[in-house]
């Protein structure tokens, strides 16, 4: 998640853990809080929701590069070297049997592999022979079911990201517009106490990180970092 996106929301939880603390008999005011907390569970739903969808991808993502290393290099190369064996006498043949080249998408590595993988069924006690083993077809099809399950892992994993994404801006705009009301009725309670106003204002401002200059001003320069905004 944004770092920014979690400043907030960890701010408007602050909001509601002390709006609660010192609630109010007020009847816009129990509206307001009322509404935050349904806004805010919402607000953290998506952010797991887009934690979750980053693992997702990240995690698939690995899967499937490593699952298309291990058909590429294992079992592909496999058979083109035994391709080049046992199809002495026929070129054309052979030249079915190569590594699938750099930058195929999905749809075309599997399609590469599959067609390979559907020459040597069709020979596969001559591939046998020359040292194809039994299960090979089968191991390498549960591979390619494996691959392209990590696929759709990833996807699904994107798309849930891409949703939490595209919500989670709006529903920050709805808290902040909810937190105004309460902001307004809090400054005239506590207008006669400094004590609770500036605990008030504490909890609802985001504590943005102080950015240091990189390096000492220059001579004549102005120096310091942002001011909070």
């Amino acid at each position: 998640m944004e770092r920014r996106t979690r400043m907030k929301l960890d701010t408007f939880q602050r909001v509601r853990d002390f709006s609660q603390k010192h609630t109010s008999a007020i009847q816009g005011y129990l509206e307001a809080l009322q509404v935050l907390g349904e806004k805010l569970d919402r607000a953290e739903v998506l952010a797991a929701q887009q934690e979750s969808g980053d693992l997702e991808a990240e995690g698939s993502q690995a899967r499937k590069d490593a699952l298309r290393e291990v058909i590429e290099g294992e079992y592909v190369e496999h058979l083109v070297r035994i391709a080049r064996v046992a199809l002495p006498n026929d070129p054309e043949l052979r030249r079915r049997f190569r590594l699938p080249r750099r930058g195929l998408n999905r749809q075309e590595f599997v399609g590469a592999v599959r067609a390979m993988l559907e020459e040597a069924s069709s020979r596969k006690a001559t591939f046998i022979t020359e040292g194809m083993a039994e299960t090979f077809v089968e191991d390498l099809e549960a591979l390619i079911a494996q691959y392209l399950a990590a696929v759709s892992q990833k996807n699904l994993g994107e798309t849930e990201r891409v949703t939490a994404v595209a919500e989670l801006p709006e529903i920050t705009k709805d808290l902040m517009a909810v937190v105004r009301p309460l902001d307004a009725i809090n400054r005239k309670r506590w207008q006669k106490n400094p004590e609770l106003l500036a605990a008030w204002r504490s909890a609802k401002d985001v504590s943005w990180p102080h950015v240091k200059p990189e390096g000492p001003p220059e001579p004549g320069g102005k120096g310091g970092g942002e001011a909070a905004a």
